[in-house]
């Protein structure tokens, strides 16, 4: 909280210092009555301890760390009248001003209060504060309306109020051109680092240096970010084309050109959007069935690629199909010529170029753009498109075979995962 706030003072010095005329705003109700703190000896005597989690620790009485987010003392002990306040540890108080019992009452550090004004707007306050009713306190809120409702920027090493804007799409705030970082220290005072929380920078950007898992990354990583296999908050990637995100097993949303975490499942049948219509077993999210993540099964001496196709072993390396034998092509995002067959001129007569790189007779099946019902009656690994044709999905170019063989342009990898013509 700002040092600059004036708040009341004790009524023996009042009377030694209020002029005449002043008005001097009485302090609220603290609110509920506080319970009894768990004394403990060691961390494993608090309630709710997990080794594998350590947000509780032991400190004479049991501690429940938050850095800077409320919402993290839901799951402590009586967490619905504790708030996370500014040493990043859950203590009880009021979270909201809503939760005071007069209307002239704002929640300030968990307590309610009527205050004198000290701000017309963010930039009278302190780093990662907003003025509410004349008052500079932390956002109740993780939505927005305006810049206003949003942190004020920081202060040092340049003073930069209006650092972080409100996006009027999903009103949600966020950093448009955050300054990169190269140590910790470069994060203090910067969004998503104040009121406790506490940031590490990671690839020059400042993200919340708590444990994270894909399941909490939308409060515990906080808007922009994701948690990625390490249980890391990073920035979430920009991208042009879904191989750009796959990696981190996101996927590509042309709107905001940025990797964003696909829909959460925990059957495949829960995926209803082409062409992430592959549920991993026991849940998570949507995604398209590949080597890596179980939906599909490398046999006939094939390898799982990087990029999680079935590819034959690696015959040596190339940039292009010219450096490979008449019998192989370059796979070029591996930079290794494998086994298999180019286009369909590389087949022998009736047979066809399919994307798994092998040659197979049609015997039935529809090739790429013909006219179709349903998946089964085109040629594996295609699926019958929005269109009613038999479409290819992808994850980079190098995955449009069929679509490549059919074209006499060549075709790339969609927004939306699917394989179409120049």
């Amino acid at each position: 909280m700002s040092r600059r706030l004036m708040w009341i003072v004790p009524f023996a010095v009042i009377v030694l210092v209020a002029c005449k005329g002043t008005p001097i705003p009485p302090v609220a109700d603290a609110g509920p009555t506080i319970p009894t703190p768990q004394v403990c000896a060691a961390d494993n005597e608090c309630e709710g301890y997990d080794p594998a989690n350590p947000r509780v620790r032991c400190d004479g009485i049991c501690v429940y760390l938050c850095n800077g987010i409320n919402e993290e003392c839901d799951g402590t002990p009586n967490g619905d009248l504790r708030y996370c306040d500014g040493d990043g540890v859950c203590s009880f108080g009021c979270r909201a001003s809503s939760a005071c019992a007069n209307a002239d009452e704002l929640c300030i550090d968990g307590v309610c209060r009527v205050a004198s004004t000290e701000c017309t707007s963010r930039c009278d306050c302190d780093s990662g504060e907003v003025c509410t009713g004349g008052v500079c306190q932390q956002p109740e809120s993780t939505t927005c309306q305006s810049g206003e409702d949003c942190p004020r920027g920081p202060r040092s090493p340049v003073d930069n109020c209006a650092a972080v804007a409100c996006n009027g799409v999903s009103d949600t705030c966020f950093e448009p051109a955050p300054a990169p970082c190269a140590v910790a220290a470069d994060c203090t005072g910067r969004f998503g680092c104040t009121g406790g929380a506490t940031c590490a920078c990671n690839n020059q950007r400042c993200v919340p240096s708590a444990s994270c898992t894909p399941q909490t990354e939308a409060t515990t990583c906080g808007a922009g970010n994701y948690c990625d296999a390490n249980n890391l908050c990073q920035v979430l990637p920009s991208c042009t084309q879904p191989s750009d995100c796959t990696l981190a097993g996101l996927a590509c949303n042309a709107g905001t050109a940025r990797c964003e975490r696909s829909k959460a499942c925990t059957v495949s049948a829960d995926c209803t959007v082409a062409p992430n219509s592959f549920c991993p077993a026991g849940g998570g999210f949507c995604g398209i069935a590949s080597c890596l993540n179980g939906g599909v099964t490398c046999t006939g001496g094939q390898e799982c690629s990087s990029q999680g196709r079935c590819v034959s072993p690696g015959l040596g390396a190339c940039v292009g199909d010219g450096q490979c034998a008449a019998n192989a092509y370059c796979d070029v995002t591996a930079g290794e010529c494998r086994l298999g067959c180019r286009n369909n001129a590389s087949c022998p007569s009736g047979q066809e170029c399919g994307g798994d790189r092998q040659c197979t007779s049609r015997g039935g099946a529809l090739s790429y753009g013909e006219t179709c019902g349903a998946d089964e009656d085109c040629r594996a690994p295609m699926i019958c498109g929005a269109r009613g044709t038999c479409a290819e999905t992808c994850a980079s170019e190098t995955d449009c075979n069929a679509c490549n063989a059919a074209s006499a342009n060549g075709c790339r990898c969609n927004f939306i995962n699917f394989c179409i013509a120049n």
